[in-house]
C-alpha cells in the first residue's frame, strides 16, 4: 500500500477546486421552465454549443404531459428538474452526440455525486427512463448509458478511496517517494476510470482533471529540488504551466499557433490605436486564429481575455 494517499487526495482536490471555481464563473443557474412550456422550449443561452438544455423536452409529443420518472408513487432523489439542471450543460453535436468533456464531468457530478450512494437499482433505471423520455433519439440513449457508467465508476471510486483510507500509513510530510507513490495511486484511480466508463470517454471527460494533477506531482517535486535556483524553479514552473493547459486544451498545433497569436495579440496592446478599436482588432484577430470549439477551449483558462 502506498503510504501517503492523504497527500494525493489534497494535491488533487486543491487542483480540482480551482478549476470547478474557474467553470464555475459559467453558471448554471437559469430560470425554471415550467411544466407547461412547449416542447423543447429551453431559456439556457449561456453556451454557445447547443446542449443537453436545448434538447431536453419538456412536454410528451404524445400528450400534454411532462415527462415522468416513472408510473409509480415511489419518491425518487431526483425530480426532472433536478436532473434537466445537473445535465444541461452537456453539450450535443449535429448528429445528435453527446460530447465528453470537463463541462460533462461536471455535469455528471453535479447529477449524482450527492445522491449516487442512495439510488437502488430501480432507482437508477428510473433516473434513466426521465433521461430518455426528456431526450429522445441518440442524445437520450448515449446519456443514460453515461448516467449509469458514471454511477458505477462514483461507487468503485468509493469502495477504492475507503480500502486506501484504511490501509494508510500515518500521515506524513511530502517527499519525493511519497509524492511518486501518490501518482502510482493515481494511476490506479485512472484505470478504475476506463474499467467503467472506457478508454476514450475517460480520457476526454477527465483530460482537464489529469492535466492538473500531472501539473500539481511536478510541481511539487520541482518544489523539492533544492539543486535549482529561485529563478529556475520559476522558469520551470512556467514551462509545466504551459504544458498542463496544452494537455487540457487539446488543440491541435497549440504551441505553434498560440505563440503566433500571443504575439500579434501584444501587438495590438503595443499599438496606439483606441481602447474600442484594441478590442475591436482582438476578437478579430481571435476569430481568425482559432474556430469555435477551440475559443470554447481556451475561454476555460482565461486565454481569450482582451487586452484589458
Amino acid at each position: 500500500m502506498y503510504k501517503s494517499s492523504k497527500t494525493l487526495i489534497l494535491i488533487v482536490l486543491c487542483g480540482l477546486i480551482a478549476i470547478a471555481i474557474f467553470y464555475g464563473n459559467k453558471s448554471h443557474n437559469v430560470e425554471a421552465v415550467s411544466q407547461g412550456a412547449p416542447v423543447k422550449v429551453s431559456k439556457f443561452a449561456l453556451y454557445d454549443s447547443n446542449t443537453i438544455a436545448n434538447e431536453w423536452e419538456w412536454q410528451s409529443k404524445d400528450s400534454n404531459k411532462s415527462p415522468k420518472v416513472t408510473d409509480s408513487e415511489q419518491v425518487f432523489p431526483f425530480t426532472a428538474q433536478s436532473v434537466h439542471m445537473a445535465l444541461q450543460a452537456v453539450k450535443v453535436d449535429e448528429q445528435g452526440n453527446i460530447i465528453l468533456d470537463h463541462d460533462a464531468k461536471i455535469a455528471l457530478d453535479e447529477a449524482l455525486e450527492r445522491i449516487y450512494k442512495q439510488l437502488s437499482s430501480e432507482e437508477i433505471l428510473a433516473l434513466q427512463n426521465l433521461v430518455k423520455t426528456a431526450l429522445p433519439g441518440e442524445t437520450g440513449e448515449q446519456t443514460a448509458e453515461l448516467v449509469l457508467n458514471y454511477y458505477q465508476f462514483l461507487g468503485a471510486k468509493d469502495t477504492f478511496s475507503s480500502l486506501y483510507e484504511n490501509n494508510e500509513a500515518e500521515y506524513q510530510d511530502p517527499n519525493l517517494d511519497s509524492i511518486n507513490n501518490d501518482k502510482l495511486l493515481y494511476e490506479e484511480l485512472q484505470a478504475l476510470r476506463v474499467t467503467h466508463l472506457g478508454t476514450d470517454e475517460a480520457k476526454e471527460l477527465f483530460r482537464v482533471s489529469d492535466a492538473a494533477a500531472e501539473f500539481m506531482f511536478a510541481s511539487m517535486a520541482l518544489g523539492m529540488d533544492t539543486s535549482l535556483k529561485p529563478e529556475e524553479i520559476s522558469a520551470q514552473q512556467s514551462i509545466l504551466q504551459a504544458r498542463q493547459i496544452e494537455q487540457a486544451v487539446n488543440i491541435d498545433n497549440w504551441p505553434s499557433r498560440f505563440e503566433a497569436f500571443s504575439t500579434q495579440k501584444q501587438n495590438i496592446v503595443d499599438s496606439s490605436l483606441s481602447d474600442e478599436a484594441k478590442t475591436s482588432q482582438f476578437q478579430l484577430l481571435l476569430d481568425e486564429q482559432f474556430n469555435k470549439k477551440e475559443i470554447e477551449k481556451m475561454a476555460y483558462f482565461g486565454l481569450t481575455q482582451s487586452y484589458e
